[in-house]
């Protein structure tokens, strides 16, 4: 018997608009893993140790998300991206200056975990010149050196949602300069 195509048979074309709304694809995704390798792809299979390994790659429009475990301390100085909790798991960040966002704008942090930050008048998670920022989700207690807060903020039109802020020895959320727009 011949092979006659029928409309249901031949291969549909996408739409303009369908093209322009497709999301990224995961290609600026990357994963992290306390049991991970830095020389792992940063795929879910193969996810990087470090978030700073992770930073390194990520690009404007990216996203890092971090399982569950415990990690030092990490900067973002890239606009643009979100670093975030992965599927609900609340990665723990212990110890050093916390999370530190600077300079940078457009960026979300969100499901993180963060205790035990020393230093002088910084926050455990600090957001310094940084303006469009998120921050949200996170639980960030007992930060108890003497002038640690538990979130500082330094910039302009950035968002603090529903966070867990407590037992922080200075201040539970701190906006300094002129961060009237917070």
């Amino acid at each position: 018997i011949p092979f006659t195509p029928t409309v249901s048979s031949m291969p549909v074309q996408p739409t303009a608009t369908q093209i322009m709304t497709t999301p990224l694809t995961a290609a600026n995704t990357y994963y992290v893993s306390a049991t991970g390798n830095d020389a792992n792809a940063g795929t879910l299979a193969f996810p990087y140790k470090t978030i700073s390994k992770a930073m390194k790659m990520v690009q404007t429009g990216g996203t890092i998300y971090v399982r569950a475990g415990t990690y030092p301390t990490f900067s973002i100085a890239k606009s643009g991206i979100t670093v975030s909790g992965y599927n609900g798991e609340m990665p723990l960040i212990s110890g050093g200056i916390g999370i530190r966002c600077y300079n940078a704008n457009n960026v979300t942090i969100k499901g993180f975990e963060v205790t035990g930050v020393s230093g002088n008048y910084i926050g455990a998670i600090m957001l310094d010149k940084c303006s469009n920022v998120v921050v949200e989700g996170n639980k960030v207690h007992d930060n108890t050196s003497a002038t640690v807060s538990g979130i500082t903020i330094s910039g302009s039109n950035n968002k603090i949602l529903n966070n867990e802020v407590f037992n922080n020895n200075y201040t539970g959320i701190r906006i300094s300069g002129t961060s009237l727009n917070n």
